[in-house]
């Protein structure tokens, strides 16, 4: 049985999540965070964070916390964003469950049969350790709050555990009192039938284009796993508003056409250990409206060598360059995960839209030449559709680009320009004849060479 303290209720709630961050053996970190409009009832200073116990598979109340909401600050499209601190020390080793909820959500969200007569519930569910440390994951990107009605819609929460864990994700119903059921009526956001709200759990994209002006509300869940053992869960509960809005009619675009793709059809870019490795971003906006860009990922976060976005915004055009020195520590199987979000900006609403690249780091690039820290490399090879030319930059010289079929007839020759480093060129060949090609970099009295094959 759970105990749930008494506050004063809110309104026009839109969503949150619960993480637990270790301190030491039994002493954890709980963050609480709370989205909400600024049209309802103003949420509670004080309010109360429940947990319970796992005892032979039945949660039993363990104790309730009062906790005390920092100032609210201002999030986007008219939403604050509040957090509410606790730190607790559990009693043993074990599984807990951290719980919240309260009163109401939004009136006007379509999606579920009597809304404003459901409770807002959060819960995250972690394991206490005995062998190793553990913290719950978290969301390394904030919501997003605003979709335009017949127009893509693209949102990548990122999840990420820190304690190495493997982590699956999932859409599911949201939850109600207690957390015992889930809220009654719910569907899935209504949406165009050629794109449904579908989540990539390769990913963890969300992809949309709804088709109906409103409030959509969607609740989703991380499950975490030891060794093949499920040990915790995150759940993030999220509301999206449809508008419409007649003068926007261009969202805003990358530039992925030439972009490499991999087996599965995924945004996959080689980067090398010990090279500086450098990838281009470029988004645009044909109603020519402010744009900005951030990034989201693990490379980020890592010690030593984090990745670096450099960011140009503007009226129609924003361009970013994403740089990552990995070392040999970062070489794994599994790619790291980037999200690129932009931001556009017109009139008063603030549109996002997330693009999702995985960065696949390389111990070799497969030859070298004249030098030691000298390389020429291209990926995939034998090539289909598109092609990923990685060279290194050592001097200001100015570089060319040049691509020879097996006749000796160039077709492709492009200035590189005089930036050192590690740089990525995607090449399209889908419409390329099948056969060998010569890959050449200039640099100064410098030729470096590659053959591809082109199936």
């Amino acid at each position: 049985m759970m105990f749930f303290g008494v506050r004063l209720n809110a309104s026009h709630l839109m969503g949150g999540q619960i993480a637990g961050m270790r301190i030491d053996t039994f002493k954890y970190a709980v963050d609480l965070t709370l989205y909400r409009d600024t049209d309802g009832i103003p949420i509670a200073t004080i309010d109360v964070i429940n947990y319970a116990e796992d005892s032979m598979g039945v949660w039993k109340f363990d104790t309730v916390h009062n906790v005390y909401a920092d100032t609210g600050a201002y999030f986007i499209n008219g939403t604050e964003v509040y957090h509410y601190y606790d730190t607790i020390t559990f009693k043993h080793y074990g599984k807990f469950m951290i719980s919240w909820q309260n009163c109401c959500r939004n009136f006007a969200i379509l999606n579920i049969s009597n809304p404003g007569g459901e409770n807002l519930y959060l819960q995250t569910i972690l394991t206490v350790d005995s062998i190793m440390p553990n913290s719950t994951p978290g969301f390394l990107n904030a919501p997003v709050t605003l979709a335009q009605k017949n127009m893509y819609w693209n949102y990548n929460p990122l999840p990420y555990d820190a304690d190495g864990d493997s982590i699956a994700w999932q859409l599911v119903s949201p939850l109600s009192y207690g957390g015992i059921s889930t809220v009654v009526g719910y569907t899935i956001p209504r949406s165009n039938p050629l794109q449904p709200f579908v989540l990539d759990t390769i990913t963890g994209q969300i992809s949309w284009m709804p088709d109906t002006i409103g409030h959509f509300v969607a609740s989703f869940l991380v499950s975490e796993f030891r060794n093949g053992v499920k040990i915790g869960e995150i759940r993030r509960d999220m509301q999206i508003i449809v508008v419409e809005d007649s003068t926007n009619n261009n969202g805003l675009k990358f530039a992925t056409n030439s972009w490499n793709v991999n087996a599965q059809g995924y945004f996959e870019v080689p980067v090398l250990v010990n090279k500086q490795n450098t990838l281009t971003v470029v988004a645009t906006d044909a109603d020519n409206d402010y744009c900005d860009l951030t990034a989201a990922g693990e490379t980020f976060l890592l010690t030593p060598n984090p990745s670096t976005l450099n960011v140009v915004p503007g009226n129609g055009t924003v361009t970013a360059t994403f740089s990552w020195t990995p070392t040999m520590t970062n070489l794994r199987s599994k790619n790291y995960l980037t999200v690129f979000r932009g931001d556009e900006f017109h009139g008063v609403n603030h549109f996002l839209t997330d693009l999702t690249v995985g960065f696949k780091v390389i111990a070799t690039d497969g030859i070298s030449t004249n030098a030691e820290d000298v390389y020429l490399s291209v990926y995939p090879n034998p090539a289909t559709d598109k092609v990923l030319i990685q060279f290194s930059q050592q001097s200001t010289v100015n570089s060319q680009l040049q691509v020879m079929n097996s006749l000796g007839q160039v077709v492709l020759q492009s200035n590189l320009g005089t930036n050192t480093g590690a740089h990525n060129v995607f090449i399209e060949t889908s419409s390329w004849p099948q056969g060998v090609y010569l890959v050449k970099v200039l640099q100064g009295n410098q030729t470096k060479t590659q053959r591809f094959v082109k199936q």
